[in-house]
């Protein structure tokens, strides 16, 4: 049976500029999808090392291999790598899974070129493992991409299907994975 695990990736400290800078810090996660064909990880996090982030965010970061493996995973057995977006605090270490191709809309890697919308050398891959998605493309049974523009121009969310329920999955609002799994749990009853 498929089901999503949330894994948290650490935090930043959110500069004067930013428009939550009232929380102070904002909370990082990522989410795998358990699924019988492979794990499919939504976000990688930032990491450390690029001076404009480091001075801006002070970011402190579980490495997502770590996280996996905390939460009882073999990092080879991720299937693939959904980057919804490419702003730094969700592609930054997509290069710590070699093995698994990543997936984006054509749409938001172009985007991600312009000036100041993330960290080049992070968000783009290799273009052996690069997987541009088509909208409603299927990652696996059950598991499909939408895209939705929302919280950037050319985002998407991942669909998982698993009877009795169905839910989307955009982007940031991952963070109410509680809600799923206890429709998930009543749904048992």
């Amino acid at each position: 049976m498929t089901h999503i695990r949330q894994l948290h990736l650490g935090h930043v400290n959110l500069p004067e500029s930013h428009p939550r800078a009232r929380d102070m810090t904002c909370e990082i996660y990522s989410y795998a999808i358990i699924h019988p064909d492979g794990i499919i990880v939504v976000y990688t996090g930032p990491r450390v090392g690029h001076s404009v982030v480091d001075k801006l965010y002070s970011p402190q970061i579980t490495p997502i291999v770590d996280a996996l493996n905390h939460a009882g995973f073999d990092e080879r057995e991720v299937h693939a790598v959904v980057n919804t977006h490419l702003h730094f605090d969700h592609c930054g270490q997509n290069q710590s899974l070699p093995h698994a191709p990543i997936w984006i809309t054509e749409a938001e890697l172009e985007v991600s070129t312009t000036k100041f919308y993330t960290v080049p050398e992070w968000a783009h891959t290799e273009p052996g493992r690069l997987r541009l998605s088509s909208d409603n493309e299927r990652l696996a049974d059950g598991v499909h991409l939408l895209h939705t523009p929302g919280h950037t121009p050319r985002a998407s969310i991942r669909q998982c299907r698993n009877r009795p329920w169905t839910r989307n999955h955009r982007g940031p609002s991952l963070l109410h994975m509680r809600r799923i799994r206890s429709c998930r749990r009543r749904s048992r009853r």
